[in-house]
């Protein structure tokens, strides 16, 4: 599973992304539109799976990190 954590003026969510490990150019920075319905986690807002568009890719920073181990993909 990846998690996105997101952030806005509006605040912040994660975006949860079962059976994937990492998303090519998904990097820390990059934009991305996520589109999807926003439920509740443990009092904390997520979306499930949302379809996403990368709007601006970031490729100096490090790649978004697996929920699994808090490492990143290889």
């Amino acid at each position: 599973m990846l998690a996105a954590e997101i952030a806005d003026s509006t605040g912040d969510l994660t975006a949860l992304f079962y059976g994937r490990s990492h998303i090519s150019g998904l990097m820390c920075g990059s934009r991305v539109r996520f589109r999807g319905t926003v439920g509740l986690k443990d009092g904390a807002p997520v979306m499930i799976n949302p379809a996403y568009e990368l709007l601006v890719p970031y490729t100096s920073a490090k790649p978004a990190k697996s929920a699994k181990d808090g490492k990143p993909p290889k």
